[in-house]
C-alpha cells in the first residue's frame, strides 16, 4: 500500500467526479458535506481522536455518531436513585494515562478492586469458600506457575501462542467440580468475557502487566471523565459533532473517501479514522467500496467482540441487605456460566450503605442467551438463585440490563484476543491504515488493548498518523510481511524516489 499526495483538486469537483465512477453512490439530491478527516464513532477512541487532531491544528474535522450521544460503550445511566455504568466500570493503567489524570484533577471516587474479597457460594446456597474453594484456588495458584513460564517462553520467542486452555492444560488444571469452574470463570473469563479455549495465552501474559484497575464509583458517572477530558477540544454542542448518523457505507479512492450514512447524507474527507466496533465491522453492516483486502480481514478476524450482561437489581429501601459482604460474590451453579459473578455495590469504597443494588454479571454464550430473553425472564431466573442461595428475598422495584449485544450501532461489549491475534506481525495488519482509510479503538492499542485506556490510546496513536500523512509522511504498509499468508515478503520501494523513514524496516514511514 502507498501513499501520495492529495492532489490540488477541488473537492466539490471529485466529489461530482466520483458520482460517475462505477460502485460509488450518485451525489444527486444528497446533502454533501466536506471535511479534512472524518471521524466515524463518538466513543472514547473517536474524541481522543478529535482532541488529538485539535492539538495538531487540525480543525476541519467532522465526528459521525450512530446514537443520539457521545460516549459510545462508555455509557453512564441513572437507576436506583444513583448513577450506575452501563459499560466500562474500570479504568485501566494510571502512569502516563491523561483519563487518569481527569480522576485525580476532578476527584472521581471509585477504589482498586480487591479481587481477594471474595465468597464461594454453592448451588444450594453454601458457604465453601474456606473449604473446596481453598482447595480450588490452590490447584489452580499451581496451575499459574506453568502458566506464567510457558507465557515466557512465548515473549522470549521459543514457543508459539496457544490458547489460555491449552497453558492451563499444561499446568494440569483440569477443573471439574461447579467450585473450581467458577474459580476458573472468576481468573479468566471475568477479564476476557470469554472461555480460556478461545482466548489467547499469550495476550494474557500481556495484560498480567496491567496495573491494578480503579473501579470507578462517582454520581457524575464514568461519561464525566470522557467529558472532560476532550472538553476543551470539543465544547458542549460542537457543532462538528453530528449525532444520529449511522454509517452505512464508506468508498474510497486514491485521494478521497466518501461516507454515507442512513439519512442520505453523504460526507466528503480527504481521511477517515473508523472508530467502529470490532462486532460492526465483522457484520458487515458497513459497505466498504472497494472491500477491505484480503490481508486486513484475515487480521481482523482474529480479534473477537466477546458478550457481557450486567444485571442490575434495585430492591426496596425497606429491605436490608441479604447478600455477602465480600466486594464479590461467586455462585457456583451447575451449569457452568450461569450468572457466576455478583458484585457487592455497598462493599467500602462504593456505593453507600443502604443503596441496595446488587449487580450481576455473565459473559461469553450465557451472556448471549440472556440477551434473546426478556427483562422479565432474566429476572426472574436470578430471583430463582438469589432465593434458593439467601432464603426468602423481597422482589426488587426495579431491574436495569445492559444489552449490548443487541445494539446495532455495537453488536457486543469488549474486544478479546484469540490464539496469534497478538504476533507483531498481526497486530500490524490490525493497527494499519488502508489508503486513506484509518482504524482506532479499544481494539487496536498495542499496550492495553480492550481497555477505556486502550481506546483513548488508540484514538490519539491514529491521529498523529493522519496527521503526519497530512503533511506529506505517510505510513506504507507491506501486506507482504502481515498476519499468516505463506507468500514470501516483499520489500516495497517508496513512491517518487522517497526515503524510508526508520532506515528501512518495513512496514514504514517513507517522506518524499
Amino acid at each position: 500500500m502507498q501513499f501520495y499526495d492529495i492532489p490540488n483538486v477541488s473537492l466539490t469537483i471529485l466529489v461530482l467526479l466520483m458520482g460517475t465512477i462505477e460502485g460509488l453512490p450518485t451525489q444527486s439530491g444528497s446533502n454533501i458535506k466536506h471535511s479534512k478527516v472524518l471521524i466515524l464513532g463518538a466513543g472514547a477512541s473517536g474524541l481522543a481522536a478529535a482532541k488529538t487532531l485539535n492539538e495538531k491544528n487540525i480543525s476541519d474535522f467532522i465526528v459521525l455518531e450512530g446514537s443520539g450521544r457521545i460516549g459510545g460503550r462508555v455509557r453512564s445511566v441513572r437507576f436506583g436513585g444513583t448513577t450506575v455504568e452501563a459499560g466500562a466500570n474500570w479504568m485501566a493503567v494510571r502512569e502516563g494515562n491523561p483519563l487518569w489524570d481527569i480522576i485525580r484533577k476532578f476527584n472521581v471516587s471509585g477504589k482498586t478492586s480487591d479481587g481477594d474479597s471474595v465468597v464461594i457460594r454453592t448451588y444450594e446456597g453454601s458457604d465453601v469458600t474456606d473449604t473446596e474453594g481453598e482447595l480450588a484456588w490452590r490447584k489452580l495458584a499451581k496451575a499459574e506457575i506453568k502458566l506464567n513460564s510457558v507465557i515466557k517462553r512465548m515473549q522470549d520467542q521459543k514457543t508459539e501462542d496457544m490458547s489460555l486452555r491449552s497453558c492451563l492444560d499444561i499446568g494440569n488444571w483440569h477443573p471439574k467440580t461447579p467450585v473450581e469452574k467458577v474459580v476458573e470463570i472468576y481468573g479468566f473469563d471475568y477479564d476476557y468475557g470469554a472461555i480460556p479455549d478461545v482466548s489467547s495465552c499469550y495476550y494474557h501474559g500481556r495484560l498480567e502487566n496491567v496495573d491494578d484497575s480503579f473501579y470507578v464509583r462517582d454520581d457524575r458517572g464514568y461519561e464525566f471523565i470522557l467529558k472532560k477530558y476532550v472538553e476543551n477540544a470539543l465544547p458542549e454542542n460542537d457543532q462538528r459533532i453530528l449525532l444520529n448518523e449511522t454509517v452505512t457505507a464508506i468508498n474510497y479512492t486514491d485521494t478521497s473517501v466518501s461516507v454515507t450514512t442512513v439519512s442520505g447524507n453523504i460526507f466528503v474527507a480527504d481521511f477517515v479514522i473508523v472508530t467502529f466496533s470490532i462486532g460492526v465491522l465483522k457484520s458487515g453492516s458497513v459497505t466498504f467500496n472497494p472491500p477491505l483486502p484480503d490481508w486486513k480481514i484475515d487480521n481482523l478476524f482474529r480479534v473477537r467482540l466477546e458478550n457481557y450482561e450486567s444485571v442490575y437489581l434495585k430492591f426496596p429501601d425497606t429491605t436490608s441487605r441479604f447478600w455477602d459482604d465480600t466486594e464479590f460474590i461467586l455462585y457456583a451453579d451447575k451449569t457452568r456460566g450461569v450468572y457466576p459473578v455478583w458484585q457487592n455495590l455497598e462493599a467500602e469504597g462504593l456505593f453507600p450503605v443502604g443503596t441496595n443494588i446488587l449487580q450481576i454479571v455473565t459473559y461469553g454464550e450465557e451472556a448471549s442467551r440472556i440477551s434473546r430473553l426478556t427483562a422479565r425472564d432474566v429476572k426472574d431466573e436470578v430471583m430463582t438463585i438469589l432465593r434458593r442461595v439467601y432464603g426468602n428475598v423481597t422482589e426488587p422495584e426495579d431491574v436495569f440490563i445492559t444489552g449490548w449485544k443487541n445494539n446495532p450501532l455495537y453488536k457486543g461489549s469488549y474486544c478479546n484476543m484469540e490464539t496469534g491475534a497478538q504476533s507483531p506481525r498481526v497486530v500490524e495488519a490490525i493497527t494499519a491504515p488502508v489508503g486513506r482509510i484509518y482504524f482506532a479503538g479499544e481494539a487496536y492499542s498495542r499496550d492495553v488493548s480492550c481497555y477505556v485506556t486502550g481506546a483513548v490510546q488508540s484514538g490519539i496513536v491514529t491521529a498523529k498518523k493522519v496527521t503526519k500523512c497530512s503533511k506529506g509522511t505517510c505510513e506504507v504498509y507491506d501486506s507482504g510481511e502481515a498476519g499468516p499468508s505463506t507468500k514470501t515478503p516483499t520489500v516495497a520501494a517508496c513512491p517518487s524516489g522517497g526515503s524510508c523513514q526508520d532506515g528501512g524496516k518495513w512496514p514504514c514511514l517513507c517522506a518524499w
